[in-house]
């Protein structure tokens, strides 16, 4: 699934990636999100902990196999350099909206 996403543009690899995830918390330095896939899918988590361990704004993250869910900690100074992630953290924002105001 993330290996596409390299040939993607950062908005279009963040589109990708809400698509698929459901966002259950949301807030300036800490989103938490699911995913179905993360219970079944042990080379998905793995993929996802290399990349949140390479990824400069990410403070810290944990993964829950369980529960198919994702915490991830980040520095918004830095997530701001980083065009991924800032995509990911603007389409997130307005994803919690429209959710908030259906």
């Amino acid at each position: 699934m993330l290996k596409a996403l390299q040939q993607l543009s950062a908005a279009k690899a963040a589109d990708y990636i809400l698509d698929r995830v459901q966002i259950v918390h949301f807030m300036a330095g800490r989103i938490r999100v699911t995913c179905e896939d993360l219970k079944q899918d042990a080379a998905l988590r793995a993929e996802i902990e290399e990349r949140l361990s390479k990824a400069p704004a990410v403070t810290a993250y944990k993964i829950n196999p369980v529960t198919g869910s994702v915490t991830v900690l980040y520095d918004f100074d830095k997530a701001k350099d980083d065009p991924l992630t800032a995509q990911l953290i603007l389409k997130a924002e307005q994803k919690i909206r429209q959710q908030q105001q259906h």
